[in-house]
C-alpha cells in the first residue's frame, strides 16, 4: 500500500543547524512570535522542547490548570501565523495538493532527517512527540484543520515515512512509541477524515512491523503505567484507529491483515484491562454491528483462532471502567469478553453464526435419509470454538456454550459426537458436578421449531442427531446406572435431575413429531417409524426402572433427603407415563411407597409442599398400574389409599389439580359414584369433607367412610337394586308414568344403610357423631344440587332420621329432608315455599319467602375469589346456583349478583382454557342451567331496570361460554330467545343505556345461532312490541344478520312488518338492504303501499323500485306527477337514483350501462326531463358514493348530461374517501379518448390521487382491498385513455410512487401492473430506471426468489419479470448492463424453459454481449444434486455464486426436452404489452394442466424442464472444470442424466442448440477415452455411433439438415445408463443394436423398440418400456411421419384389445386370461392400456396427428368400439376425453368432407350421451368428482 515513487533527492542541510542560535536554544526564552516558533522548530534538542511546551500552552486542560485564557488566545494566534506561513503555496509549478504537502513544513522534515542521519536519539523522539501535539491541536480546533491536513500530508511524504519505518522496525521502544502515537493521531484527525490518506501511504507489508504487537514480555515486570503505554498497546491502538475512523472499504482491507490480526490476538490475554475493553468495543461497534462490512470479511476475521483467544480472557477478573448510556460502571475483563462472544456467536447474519437447518445436517435429503456417519455442519467456526469452551469450569463459559447451542441447534450433536471431554463416571468433584450441570442444561435446550426442516423436506432428521439432543453420548446406560446407585446422595440427586430433564425433552420431541406427522402426507409412515426409533433408542440409553425404584418408600429413601425423594418419585412417574413398556418390566411395590408418602405428609406440615409434589408423582404412577389396591387397608395403614387421598384433598387449602384429576380417574372406573351428571359426586364429597374442621370428627368420618366404600365395592349391585326399588316406589306414589329417573350414587345408598351401625357405635364420641351427621347432611345436599334424585334423597333422609336414636341427630336429618323438599318447591314453577327455617346456600327459606343471607353470600364470594387458579366444575355449578339464589332473594341484589356473575365468567374462561373434556362439560353445565333462567326472571317482581340488569348479567355468561354456532348451546337456544322476547314485552320505558345493553345482549345471543324459522318468529314478535325503542334496535340487527347469513324471511312476515306506519332510519335502511339482497321471486305476494313519503318509507320504496317492475312504473308516474306540480322538494332523495338504476342494465364487457328492455322511448324521455330539472341540485351536493353510482348510469344512458360540468364537479372534490374503482369508472364514462387532462381541469385531481397512492404505498404494510382495486382500475384508465402522465404528474412524484410500490408491495399483482402502466405511459427519462431495477433484484420479498420448479409460474411471477425486462430495456446499457445486474438476474434465474426464465435469459444474453464476458466467469462452483423444487439454480454464499442443477428436473427434461426457444434477446418482445404477455402465459399454463396445445407438445409448459441454451454450457463447464470439487467426472455425467439431456437436445429446432449438444457429447467421448472406467468401450461406442450418424446426415445435405426425429434420440438417451448395469434386462438388446451397425439410423425406429418380444422373463416390462418411449417420442410432424411409416398406431390399437398378447408363445393369455403364475397380470394390463391412451393423446396433440388418427387409422370408430366393450365407467370417461381431443385437434373441415358430415354428428352425439351418463353417475355417487379427477389422462 506504500507509494511506489522513489524518495526525494537529499537536500542540503541549512547552515544554521551547524551554528546554534543561543536564543532558540534557550529554554527559558519564551516564544513571542511566529519567527521564534520557526526558529525553534528549525533547531534540535532544546528548541523542540520549547515548541512542545508552547504547544501545550495553546489549549486548556487538566495538564494546564493555571493557564490564562488570554495567553492561550495569544499562543493560538502565533501558531496560526506560523501554520499559515508553512502552508502557503508557492506559485509556479506547484498545483497539486500532494506537492503542497512536499513543500510545507520542510524545515521540520529536514531536521527530522538530520537527527536520523546523526543518530540524535533525543531529537528523534521529540519530533514525533511534538507533531502528535500539533496534529491534535489542529484536529480539535476547527480553524486549524485546513493546516492539519497539509501537516499530515507533509508527514506522510516518503522521506518521513522511511524514518517512521526505521523507528518502528528498530529495537528501541522510545523511538517506536512517539511514531505510533503520531500515526494513531493522524488517523483520528477530524474524526477520521485523513484516515484514507494514512491507509494509502502507509506500507503494511513491511515485515518487522508485526513485532510491535509482541506481548511476550508483558506481565513479567511491573504493571503498565496508563500514562506511558507499551509499544504493543500503542500498536494495537494504531490498528484500532483504522476500524474506529476509516470508511468501510478501508476497514475491510485492514481486517484482512492476517499477520497483524494474529499477532494482536495472540497476546491479548496479557493486555491491560483498558486495552482489552477498547479492542472488544471497537470490534463490536465497528465490525460486528456495521452492516456495510460484508459477511465474508467478518467470517474470515473472526475465525476460531481469534475467538479462542478472546475466550481465554474469561479467566481474568480485573475491573475496568466502561461508559454505557452516559454512565460509568465497573466490569471485569471476563464479563466483557463474555458479552462480546455472546453477541458475536449468537447473532445470525454477522459472519460467525449462520442459519442452519436445526437437526437436519447440510445436504440431508431423501436420498441421504438412510446414510449413516458423520454429518457436516453449517457453523464450522462455532463448532471448532465449542471444543475450546470449558462449561464445567466456569459459569460464563457454560452460558456461552448454551447460547451457542440455542442459536445453532445443529452444534449440539456435533459437540457430543466429536468432542468427548471425559467420561461421566460418578465421582464427587467440582468438575463432575459442573459437567453434570452442563449436560442438564444442554438437554433442557428448546426443540427447534418444526425441527428446523424446510417446508419441502418431508423426511425425519437422523436418529443419532435427535438422540444426542435428548441424552448425549457420555450418558451411557452403565454409567447412569452407576450414578443412580452411588453412595453419595448429591450424585444420585443430580443424576436423577438429569434423567428427568431427558424425559421432558423426549416428551416435547414426541409431541413435535406427532404434530408434524399430522400436518404432512406420509403414506409410508416415515414419521411414525422415526418416532418408534427415537423411543427405542432412548430406552437403550437410560437405566432400567429398578435402578430408580429400588429404595422408594424405604427408610433409606427417607434418610436420603426430602428433595431426593421427590425427584426419585418424579423420575419414576416419567418412566411409567413416557416409556411404560420399559417401566412395566420392573418391580415396584407402589402401595408401600404411597402409604409412606401419605404418612410423611401428615407427620411434618412444614414439608408439606414438597411431600405434595411427591404424592402427585406417585399417583401418576398408580394411575398407570392396573393392580393398585385403592380400596384395601393393610393392618399398618390407618385408612385405605383412596380415603387417605380424600383426606389430603379436603385438609389442603389449595389441593393440587393433578391429585384431584387422578382421584377422579381411578374413582370413575369403580361403581361408587354415578356418572350421569355433568359434575361428579366426588367433588360434592370433597366439598362436604372440607367443611369439617374438628380433627377427631374428621378421623371418625373417614373411618366410617372407609367401611362404607369397602362394602360398596364388594356389593355394588345390591345398592343399585335398592335405589331402583326406591325410584319405582316414588313414581307409583306420585302417579307418574315411565320417565327418565335421576340417578343416585351407590355409595350414598351404602352410607345410609351403614349409618345406624355408626350411630349405635359406643367407640365414637357423641360430638363426632353430630359432626358426622352434619357432614352427611352437607354431602347429600351437595348431591341434590348436582342433579341427583331429590325424591329418593328425601326418602334417604327419612331413613337416616329413623335410624338415629339421638334427638340431635334426628333433628339434623329432619332439617335435611325439609331442605330437599324446599329445593324441589323452589325449582318447580309457581310452587309454594315451605317454611323450613333452614339455610340453603346463600338463602334462608321462611314462611315469608326467600331471604338473602348476606353473611353467607360474602363468605362464599370471598371463598370463590380465593379458590386458586385451577377451578373445578363443582365450583362453577355452586357459583351458578348462588347467582340464581341471589335473584330469588329479591332485595338489594344488584351488587352481589354482579360479583357472582363475574366469578362465573372467570371460572368459565379458566375451564374453557383447558381445552379438554372439562371444557365441554362446562358448556353443558351452563347450557343446562340457562334453561332455568326464563322461569326465574318470569317470577321476578322487582323493577324493570333491575330485571334488565339481571338479564344482561346472565347473557354475558352465555356469550363468555359459547362461540358462534356452538352446538352445545342448542339445548338452551329456544329458552333464551323466549327470554329475550319476554324482556322486550315486559320491560317498556327503559332508558337509552338499558336499551343499548339489552340490544347488545340480544345481538350476542343471535350470533350464537339462529335457524330460518327463528327469524320469522322473532321478527313477528318484535313487530308487535309496544316499546318501539328497543324493538327497532333488535329488528335492525335481525335484518342485517339475515343478509349476512343469506336467510330468506317469509313474505307473510315481511307484510306484517311493512304494516308499520313509521320506521326508524336504522330499520328502514336494514330492510332496504335485505330487499336488495334477495331475488325478486322471494318477494312474490308482497303487499306494500306507502301512505306517505317520509324518509323511512322512501328508503324502502326505493328498494322495491330497484327490485320489482310494478313499483318501478308506479314510482316513475309519481315522480313525474310531482314534477308537473313543481313540488320537487316533496320528492325524497334517492328516488331518481332508484329509477335510473331500475331502468339500466350493466354491460359486463364494457363496464358501462345501457337502457333495459322495459325502458321505452317515453321512459327515457321522462328520465331525461327529470335530469334536466334536478341537474343543478345534483352538482350542488358534495360528491359521495351514491352520487358516483348515479352519475355513472346517467352519463352512460342519458345524452343531456353536461360532461364538462361533471368533470369540474369531480375535479373540485378533495375527499380521499371517494377514491374508489367506481369513481374511476365514472371518469371512464365521462372522459373522451381525445380529451387532454390539462384542458379538462383534472390535473389537480390527478396530483391529489398520486399523492394519496404514494402515501398508501409507503405507509401501509398491507394495502386494503379498496386501495388495491383503485390502483388497478386507475392503471387501466390511464392505458385506455392514453393519458400522458409527464404533463400531469411531476417527475419526483412519479419516482416516489414507483419506489414506494416496489419497496413495500412487490408481491401484489395489481400494484406491479400499475407500476408497469406508469413506466409504459411515461418517457423513461422521467424515471430512475437503474435504481428501480436494483430494487427489484435485491428485494428480499421478490416473488421470483421463491419460485418453485414443481408448479407453473403464477401471474405475479410473469408481471414482475415483465417489469424487470421493461426496466432493463428502457435503461441505458452503461447503467443497467453491469455485473451487479448480472448477479441479480442469475439469483432469480431457474434455468427453465418457461416464459419467465426465457425473459431472464434474454437479459443475461444481452449483458454478456455488452460486457464481452461469459456468465460462467461469475460462477465459482458447479454441481448436480437431488434437491427441493424451490431451491434456486444459482445461489450465493460468502459473496460467491454457485450453480446447483436439480437432478430430478434434469431427468424429467430428457422426456420433455423443449424443441424451441421463446425469446432470444430483449428486443424480441417487440410491442407485446403486459396484458398480451399475461394472456399467453395463462394459455401456456392451461395447456400445461391439460397437456394440450403447443405447450403440451413441446414441453414448454407441461412440466418443469431446463432450457438447453443455458444448461448445455453449464454442463460443459462442469465437465471441463479441473478444480477439485468444482466440476464432475464423466461417470457422474452419465449417471445423473447430463449426457442423456445433451443427446435429447439434438432434437431442438435451433441450430445453435444442436451445435452445443454435439460439442458436449464430443467432449464426453474424449473424457471417456482418457478415463479408466469399466464400461469405457460400450459408452464410447454408444456415443460415437450417434455422432457418426449426425456427421453422415450433415455430409449428405447441402443445407443445414433438420433435427432428427425424437424417438431415436430418446431411445439412445434412455438406454445410455443401461450400459453401466450389465445385468439389466435390456442390456443384451442394446448391445446387439450397437454391434449390428457402425451408425445408428436416426430416421428410423431402433429394432429393440418392438411390441413383439421374444420369450423372456419380463415381457410386460419390455412392453411398458417400449410404450413409454413411443409416448414420449411423438413431438413433431416428423415423428408423426415416422410412426405412420412404421405402422405404430395399428399395432398399439391391436395391443389395447389384447394387452396380454406379448409374444407368439404367450397368445393363449389373450384368450384364457392371465396364467396363475403371472402375478399382477391385471395391474400390468391396466398400465399397458394407460400408456397406449397416453401415446394416442400425445399423437393427437401434434400438428396433423389428430387428422391422421381419424382418416388413416379410424381411431374415432375404434374409440366407439372400445367404449361399447368397456364396463368401467372411469375408463369410458377417459376414452371419451381422448375422442374429444382427437376431434378438436384435427382439421374438422377436411374430416367432415371426408366422412360426408357423419363423423361430426357421431362424435357430438357420443360426447353428449357420455356427459349425460356422467351427470347421472355424479348424482348417484358422492365421490363422483373425485373419481373423475382420478381418471384424467396423465400427460
Amino acid at each position: 500500500m506504500a507509494r511506489d515513487h522513489p524518495p526525494n533527492k537529499k537536500r542540503r542541510i541549512s547552515s544554521h543547524h551547524n551554528a546554534p542560535n543561543a536564543s532558540a536554544a534557550d529554554p527559558s526564552n519564551p516564544i513571542a512570535n511566529s519567527r521564534d516558533l520557526q526558529e525553534a522548530m528549525s533547531y534540535d534538542g532544546a528548541g523542540i522542547k520549547r515548541v512542545r511546551d508552547f504547544l501545550n500552552c495553546c489549549s486548556t486542560g487538566p495538564q494546564n490548570p493555571d493557564l490564562d485564557e488570554t495567553e492561550v488566545t495569544r499562543n493560538r494566534a502565533i501558531l496560526r501565523e506560523y501554520l499559515e506561513a508553512q502552508t502557503k503555496k508557492r506559485r509556479g509549478n506547484v498545483d497539486e495538493a500532494e506537492e503542497e504537502g512536499e513543500e510545507a513544513f520542510k524545515d521540520v522534515a529536514q531536521m527530522w532527517a538530520y537527527a536520523f542521519q546523526n543518530n540524535s536519539q533525543h531529537v528523534m523522539t521529540m519530533i514525533p512527540a511534538t507533531l502528535v501535539i500539533l496534529v491534535r491541536i489542529c484536529s480539535h480546533n476547527e480553524d486549524f484543520r485546513v493546516y492539519g491536513v497539509t501537516l499530515i500530508k507533509s508527514i506522510l511524504q516518503y522521506a518521513n515515512l522511511k524514518i517512521i519505518y526505521r523507528c518502528l522496525t528498530g529495537l528501541k521502544e522510545h523511538h517506536k512509541s512517539p511514531c505510533l502515537r503520531l500515526l494513531t493521531e493522524m488517523n483520528r484527525f477530524d474524526f477520521g477524515s485523513m484516515c484514507a490518506t494514512v491507509h494509502t501511504e502507509f506500507d503494511f507489508t513491511i515485515k518487522d512491523l508485526v513485532k510491535n504487537f509482541d506481548g511476550s514480555k508483558a506481565g513479567k515486570g511491573e504493571p503498565e503505567d496508563p500514562t506511558r503505554p507499551s509499544v504493543r498497546t500503542l500498536a494495537v491502538r494504531f490498528y484500532l484507529s483504522f476500524l474506529q475512523n476509516a470508511e468501510p472499504s478501508i476497514r475491510t482491507e485492514v481486517l484482512g491483515l492476517r499477520t497483524w490480526v494474529n499477532a494482536i490476538f495472540k497476546y491479548i490475554k496479557t493486555d491491560t484491562p483498558a486495552v482489552v475493553a477498547e479492542v472488544l468495543e471497537t470490534l463490536s461497534k465497528n465490525v460486528l454491528q456495521d452492516k456495510e462490512i460484508v459477511r465474508p470479511i467478518k467470517t474470515t476475521f473472526f475465525n476460531e483462532h481469534v475467538l479462542g483467544h478472546i475466550l481465554s480472557l474469561y479467566s481474568r477478573d480485573e475491573d475496568v471502567k466502561i461508559s454505557r448510556a452516559g454512565k460509568e460502571e465497573d466490569r471485569t475483563v471476563g464479563n466483557l469478553a463474555h458479552e462480546f462472544l455472546l453477541q458475536a456467536c449468537t447473532t445470525r447474519s454477522n459472519g460467525i453464526c449462520f442459519p442452519d437447518q436445526g437437526w437436519y445436517p447440510p445436504g440431508y435429503a431423501e436420498s441421504e435419509g438412510k446414510r449413516r456417519g458423520a454429518h457436516k455442519v453449517f457453523n464450522r467456526t462455532l463448532a471448532s470454538l465449542s471444543t475450546s469452551v470449558r462449561p464445567y469450569a466456569d459459569e460464563l463459559q457454560l452460558d456461552l456454550l448454551l447460547a451457542i447451542f440455542k442459536a445453532a441447534p445443529e452444534l449440539v450433536a456435533e459437540y457430543f459426537t466429536a468432542n468427548v471431554v471425559f467420561g461421566f463416571d460418578p465421582k464427587l468433584t467440582t468438575t463432575w458436578i459442573g459437567y453434570c450441570t452442563f449436560l442438564t442444561a444442554a438437554v433442557a435446550l428448546p426443540v427447534p421449531e418444526n425441527l428446523s426442516a424446510s417446508a419441502s423436506l418431508t423426511i425425519p432428521p437422523p436418529v443419532e442427531v435427535v438422540m444426542e439432543n435428548i441424552i448425549p453420548k457420555p450418558l451411557t446406560k452403565p454409567i447412569m446406572t452407576k450414578c443412580l446407585a452411588h453412595e453419595v446422595s448429591l450424585i444420585r440427586f443430580l443424576s436423577i435431575r438429569l434423567l428427568i430433564t431427558a424425559f421432558q425433552k423426549l416428551q416435547t420431541i414426541l409431541k413435535t413429531l406427532d404434530e408434524i406427522s399430522e400436518s404432512i402426507h406420509d403414506p409410508q409412515g416415515n414419521w411414525l417409524k422415526f418416532r418408534m426409533s427415537v423411543v427405542e433408542e432412548f430406552c437403550k440409553r437410560i437405566p432400567d426402572v429398578n435402578a430408580c425404584s429400588g429404595s422408594l418408600g424405604t427408610s433409606k429413601a427417607a434418610s436420603a433427603g426430602l428433595m431426593q425423594g421427590e425427584a426419585q418419585a418424579r423420575l419414576l412417574a416419567e418412566y411409567y407415563t413416557t416409556v411404560p413398556e420399559l417401566a412395566l418390566a420392573g418391580k415396584l411395590d407402589l402401595n408401600t411407597a404411597l402409604t409412606a408418602a401419605l404418612e410423611a405428609e401428615e407427620s411434618d406440615p412444614a414439608k408439606r409442599g414438597v411431600r405434595l409434589l411427591e404424592l402427585g408423582h406417585l399417583l401418576r404412577v398408580a394411575n398407570e398400574l392396573s393392580d393398585t389396591r385403592w380400596w384395601n387397608k393393610t393392618p399398618s395403614m390407618k385408612n385405605s389409599p383412596f380415603v387417605s387421598i380424600l383426606k389430603h384433598c379436603c385438609t389442603t387449602k389449595t389441593p393440587s389439580q393433578q391429585v384431584q384429576s387422578l382421584l377422579h380417574s381411578f374413582a370413575a372406573s369403580s361403581q361408587l359414584f354415578q356418572t350421569e351428571t355433568i359434575v361428579s359426586p366426588i367433588d360434592a364429597l370433597l366439598d362436604s369433607l372440607s367443611s369439617t374442621t374438628s380433627g377427631t370428627t374428621i378421623d371418625a368420618i373417614l373411618t366410617f367412610l372407609d367401611e362404607v366404600i369397602a362394602r360398596c365395592i364388594r356389593q355394588p349391585f345390591k345398592y343399585l337394586d335398592d335405589f331402583t326399588e326406591l325410584a319405582v316406589a316414588q313414581m307409583e306414589r306420585s302417579g307418574s308414568g315411565p320417565m327418565m329417573v335421576k340417578p343416585i350414587s351407590p355409595v350414598l345408598m351404602t352410607l345410609v344403610e351403614q349409618w345406624k351401625f355408626f350411630a349405635a357405635s359406643k367407640e365414637v364420641k357423641e360430638e363426632s357423631k353430630l359432626g358426622a351427621a352434619l357432614w352427611v347432611n352437607r354431602f347429600l345436599e351437595r348431591c341434590v344440587g348436582l342433579g341427583e334424585n331429590e325424591k329418593v334423597m328425601a326418602v334417604l333422609f327419612e331413613r337416616l332420621a329413623s335410624d338415629s336414636a339421638e334427638r340431635g341427630l334426628k333433628k339434623v336429618f329432619e332439617a335435611g329432608k325439609k331442605m330437599v323438599i324446599g329445593e324441589m318447591q323452589i325449582q318447580s314453577r309457581g310452587g309454594d315455599v315451605a317454611d323450613t327455617g333452614m339455610e340453603i346456600g346463600v338463602r334462608t327459606v321462611t314462611e315469608k319467602g326467600i331471604v338473602l343471607n348476606t353473611s353467607v353470600l360474602h363468605h362464599r364470594l370471598e371463598q370463590l375469589q380465593t379458590i386458586g387458579s385451577e377451578p373445578s366444575l363443582f365450583e362453577l355449578a355452586i357459583s351458578i346456583r348462588d347467582a340464581q339464589d341471589i335473584v330469588r332473594a329479591g332485595n338489594d341484589i344488584l351488587k352481589p349478583l354482579t360479583q357472582a356473575c363475574e366469578i362465573i365468567k372467570v371460572r368459565v374462561l379458566q375451564l374453557l382454557g383447558r381445552g379438554d373434556e372439562t371444557a365441554v362439560k362446562a358448556k353443558k353445565l351452563v347450557a343446562g342451567e340457562a334453561t332455568k333462567w326464563p322461569r326465574l326472571l318470569a317470577n321476578w317482581e322487582g323493577s324493570p331496570a333491575i330485571k334488565c340488569d339481571i338479564f344482561n348479567s346472565f347473557m354475558d355468561i352465555l356469550v363468555t361460554c359459547f362461540d358462534e354456532d356452538d352446538e352445545l348451546y342448542l339445548p338452551a337456544k329456544k329458552d333464551m330467545l323466549d327470554l329475550v322476547l319476554d324482556m322486550v314485552h315486559a320491560t317498556p320505558g327503559l332508558s337509552d343505556d338499558k336499551v343499548a345493553k339489552v340490544s347488545a345482549s340480544f345481538n350476542a345471543i343471535c350470533l350464537l345461532g339462529l335457524e330460518p324459522a327463528d327469524y320469522d318468529h322473532l321478527i313477528t314478535r318484535l313487530s308487535s312490541a309496544q316499546d318501539h325503542t328497543i324493538s327497532t334496535h333488535l329488528l335492525s340487527f335481525l335484518l342485517r344478520r339475515a343478509v349476512h347469513t343469506s336467510i330468506t324471511i317469509s313474505v307473510t312476515v315481511l307484510n306484517t312488518l311493512l304494516q308499520t306506519q313509521e320506521f326508524t332510519a336504522s330499520v328502514a335502511e336494514s330492510l332496504a338492504t335485505y330487499i336488495a339482497h334477495i331475488s325478486a321471486s322471494d318477494l312474490e305476494g308482497i303487499e306494500y303501499s306507502p301512505a306517505c313519503h317520509d324518509y323511512s318509507h322512501a328508503t324502502i320504496e326505493c328498494a322495491f323500485i330497484r327490485k320489482l317492475p310494478a313499483f318501478r312504473a308506479a314510482g316513475l308516474v309519481a315522480y313525474t306527477h310531482q314534477l308537473k306540480k313543481n313540488e320537487i322538494s316533496a320528492i325524497p332523495d334517492g328516488f331518481f337514483a332508484a329509477l335510473v338504476e331500475a331502468y339500466c342494465d350493466h354491460d359486463e364487457e364494457t363496464d358501462k350501462y345501457t337502457w333495459c328492455s322495459d325502458a321505452d322511448a317515453d321512459v327515457q324521455d321522462d328520465l331525461s326531463k327529470i335530469l334536466r330539472i334536478i341537474w343543478p341540485q345534483l352538482l350542488e351536493k358534495p360528491l359521495d358514493v351514491a352520487q358516483i353510482e348515479l352519475f355513472i348510469r346517467v352519463a352512460s344512458v342519458i345524452d343531456v348530461v353536461d360532461k364538462n360540468a361533471l368533470l369540474a364537479h369531480i375535479a373540485k372534490d378533495r375527499k380521499r374517501g371517494n377514491l374508489s374503482d367506481r369513481l374511476i369508472g365514472l371518469l371512464d364514462v365521462v372522459l373522451d379518448d381525445d380529451d387532454e387532462i390539462e384542458a379538462t381541469g383534472m390535473k389537480g385531481w390527478f396530483l391529489m390521487v398520486f399523492d394519496y397512492l404514494t402515501r398508501r404505498f409507503a405507509e401501509d404494510q398491507s394495502l386494503t382491498p379498496k386501495a388495491v382495486t383503485f390502483a388497478k382500475t386507475l392503471g387501466r384508465l390511464l392505458v385506455k385513455k392514453e393519458i400522458s402522465l409527464e404533463k400531469v404528474v411531476p417527475r419526483i412524484t412519479l419516482n416516489a410512487i414507483v419506489e414506494a410500490a416496489l419497496e413495500k408491495h412487490i408481491g401484489v399483482q395489481e400494484i406491479i401492473e400499475f407500476v408497469v402502466t406508469l413506466i409504459t405511459l411515461t418517457p423513461s427519462s422521467n424515471f430512475d430506471i437503474a435504481k428501480f431495477l436494483q430494487t427489484i433484484l435485491t428485494h428480499t420479498n421478490n416473488p421470483l426468489h421463491t419460485r418453485s420448479t414443481a408448479s407453473p409460474p403464477e401471474p405475479i411471477h410473469h408481471t414482475v419479470v415483465y417489469l424487470l425486462h421493461l426496466l432493463y430495456t428502457l435503461g441505458k446499457p452503461s447503467s443497467v448492463a453491469n455485473l451487479t445486474t448480472l448477479d441479480g438476474i442469475l439469483l432469480l434465474y431457474r434455468g427453465l424453459s418457461d416464459s419467465v426464465d426465457s425473459l431472464l435469459f434474454s437479459i443475461l444474453v444481452h449483458i454478456e454481449s455488452h460486457l464481452s464476458r461469459s456468465v460462467a466467469g461469475r460462477i465459482s462452483a458447479w454441481s448436480v444434486a437431488e434437491q427441493a423444487e424451490q431451491t434456486p439454480l444459482v445461489s450465493q454464499f460468502r459473496g460467491k455464486l454457485a450453480v446447483t442443477v436439480n437432478g430430478k428436473v434434469l431427468m424429467k427434461s430428457i422426456y420433455n426436452m423443449p424443441l424451441r426457444s421463446i425469446l432470444t434477446t430483449p428486443m424480441d418482445m417487440g410491442e407485446m404489452t403486459l396484458e398480451k404477455f399475461l394472456e399467453e402465459a395463462k394459455r401456456d399454463a392451461e395447456d400445461a394442466m391439460t397437456g394440450g396445445g403447443e405447450a403440451g407438445v413441446n414441453g414448454n409448459g407441461k412440466i418443469a424442464v431446463y432450457d438447453p441454451r443455458f444448461m448445455l454450457p453449464i454442463l460443459m463447464h462442469m465437465l471441463m472444470d479441473e478444480n477439485a470439487g468444482a466440476g464432475m467426472d464423466v461417470m457422474q455425467a452419465v449417471e445423473k442424466g447430463c449426457v442423456g439431456y445433451a443427446m435429447m437436445a439434438i432434437a431442438n429446432r435451433e441450430e445453435i442448440v444442436r451445435m452445443m449438444a454435439v460439442a458436449y457429447l464430443s467432449a464426453v467421448v474424449s473424457k471417456i477415452q482418457s478415463s479408466t472406467i469399466r464400461p469405457k468401450t460400450q459408452l464410447v461406442h454408444h456415443l460415437s455411433s450417434l455422432l457418426a450418424s449426425l456427421e453422415t446426415t450433415l455430409s449428405s445435405s447441402s443445407t443445414v439438415p433438420p433435427p432428427p426425429p425424437t424417438l431415436p434420440l430418446l431411445y439412445l438417451a434412455t438406454t445410455l445408463p443401461i450400459l453401466l448395469t450389465p445385468h439389466h434386462y435390456l442390456y443384451s438388446h442394446h448391445i446387439s443394436l450397437l454391434l449390428s451397425t457402425p451408425i445408428v439410423p436416426l430416421d428410423d425406429i431402433p429394432f429393440p423398440i418392438t411390441l413383439i418380444v421374444p420369450d423372456s422373463e419380463s415381457p410386460h416390462r419390455h412392453i411398458l418400456f417400449t410404450l413409454t418411449l413411443l409416448a414420449g417420442g411423438i413431438r413433431t410432424k416428423e415423428d408423426v411421419e415416422l410412426y405412420r411409416r412404421r405402422n405404430v398406431i395399428p399395432t398399439i390399437l391391436e395391443l389395447y384389445s389384447s394387452p396380454n398378447m406379448i409374444s407368439p408363445n404367450n397368445r393363449s393369455s389373450a384368450i384364457n386370461g392371465p396364467r396363475p403364475s403371472q402375478k399382477g397380470g391385471l395391474g400390468r394390463e391396466s398400465r399397458i392400456k394407460e400408456k397406449i391412451l397416453e401415446l394416442l393423446w400425445n399423437f393427437a396433440g401434434v400438428e396433423g396427428g389428430a387428422t391422421t388418427l381419424t382418416t388413416r387409422y379410424g381411431v374415432l370408430a375404434w374409440i366407439e368400439g372400445a367404449v361399447a366393450g368397456e364396463v368401467d365407467a372411469e375408463k369410458k370417461i377417459r376414452l371419451r376425453r381422448l375422442e374429444g381431443r382427437v376431434w378438436e385437434g384435427g382439421d374438422k373441415g377436411y374430416v367432415m368432407e371426408w366422412s360426408k358430415g357423419v363423423m361430426g354428428r357421431w362424435v357430438k352425439d357420443g360426447l353428449a350421451k357420455e356427459e349425460e351418463v356422467k351427470r347421472q353417475e355424479e348424482k348417484e355417487e358422492e365421490d363422483g368428482e373425485e373419481g373423475e379427477e382420478a381418471v384424467q389422462v396423465d400427460v
